[in-house]
């Protein structure tokens, strides 16, 4: 704590969701960072939606790379042009939102036949009076929010793709899947990656990259709220992670923004780790960029300093300031801030129980950073660690 949002954004995203201004003003987080109100009733988490999956799917004719497997529709790979590329991501995206749909219109529908929740039903608005249990439709709003993960994964990747094999033409898309589908292994994968990696990245205030983070989400967004609930109102999106970072990289191959297969995601929507070389100014700045007014189920945006970047009067007033303009002026949606250096939670890393009072920001919560597993605690540590304002 504290917990930091940005008013209009927060509002326009329950507008967006079907709340009514005078309402929406009135709103209040709950769990992690998703807003509601009076009378609101939906599953705030409506599972998760890998992005960075999408995308690779999209490259490689809907085929898994750690197992060969079909999961994907047949997209094709051999695209004439980056918009053909682009589409095949779209196609991607609205099948695999579709099937999220139809599994949480599924949960929706059993939950309301054996889980009632009378009691609550007795005092959110509008459930006496239409007779119905929240479950049922009985309240006065309603939605459900699958969350996307891997965003800035899946944006890397495809800015990569536009830049070095349609517009440079410096590897070809079937080179790219092959040296993919190997991890990069050996010294020609690895020439690879590294221009891979040296292509514009998502929070280091390059458009590039940031257009590509938009139109991911966007997409994400708008195919989601095409579904109903099955109470009422339809889906909404969401874009955070809590800690599936790492489980969701098991399930992942590599990936074209130069990742390496089964390490993590990216967290939410920050950048991936370690390649914001720009600033803290420059992440707020990409970040403000993403269509917030739509990211009705929330978002976070995690930002580590170093202890030593807010030691004095004047950096703690720019640092307020910064935040100040992130929330107000660019109406970004949330920022959650970690003041700890990495070298401190490898100490703790070692000797655990010297730092029992260690406390980290995950993803609107706080927890002991002892308390967190190895893999947790290493992808909290490889964020970038700013080291001034």
């Amino acid at each position: 704590m504290p917990a930091l949002f940005g008013d209009e954004a927060v509002i326009k995203s329950l507008e967006n969701a079907g709340v009514p201004r005078d309402a929406a003003v009135n709103y209040a987080i709950v769990g992690c960072v998703e807003p509601s109100v009076i009378g609101a009733f939906g599953r705030n988490n409506g599972g998760y939606i890998n992005l960075a999956r999408i995308v690779d799917f999209a490259l490689n004719n809907g085929v898994d790379r750690l197992t060969g497997q079909q999961i994907g529709i047949k997209t094709g790979t051999d695209f004439s042009s980056f918009e053909e590329c682009r589409a095949a991501v779209a196609q991607q995206m609205e099948s695999f939102v579709r099937l999220q749909a139809t599994e949480n219109h599924i949960i929706d529908s059993i939950q309301a036949e054996v889980t009632p929740h009378i009691f609550a039903s007795c005092i959110i608005p509008d459930c006496i009076k239409k007779g119905k249990d929240i479950t049922s439709g009985g309240a006065r709003y309603h939605w459900t929010t699958p969350f996307g993960v891997g965003m800035a994964t899946a944006a890397d990747s495809l800015t990569a793709v536009k830049r070095l094999v349609f517009e440079e033409k410096r590897i070809t898309l079937s080179k790219l899947n092959k040296v993919l589908d190997n991890n990069f292994d050996g010294i020609e994968g690895e020439r690879i990656r590294l221009m891979l990696m040296n292509s514009p990245k998502y929070g280091n205030d390059e458009m590039a990259a940031d257009e590509m983070a938009r139109y991911i989400t966007d997409k994400f967004f708008f195919e989601t709220e095409k579904y109903p609930t099955g109470r009422g109102g339809h889906l909404v999106g969401g874009v955070f992670t809590l800690s599936s970072t790492v489980p969701h990289g098991w399930k992942t191959g590599a990936t074209a923004d130069g990742r390496k297969a089964k390490t993590p995601v990216s967290d939410s929507i920050s950048p991936t780790n370690g390649i914001d070389h720009n600033g803290p100014t420059a992440v707020l700045q990409s970040a403000s960029r993403l269509n917030h007014g739509c990211c009705s189920g929330g978002n976070v945006l995690n930002i580590k300093f170093s202890p030593s970047a807010l030691e004095s009067s004047g950096s703690l007033t720019k640092f307020a300031d910064m935040v100040r303009t992130y929330l107000v002026d660019l109406k970004g949606y949330e920022v959650q801030v970690n003041v700890v250096s990495g070298k401190m939670m490898r100490a703790a890393q070692k000797n655990p129980n010297e730092y029992k009072d260690l406390i980290v920001r995950m993803a609107g919560y706080s927890v002991r950073f002892i308390e967190l597993s190895e893999e947790i605690q290493n992808d909290i540590i490889t964020r970038t660690e700013h080291q001034a304002v």
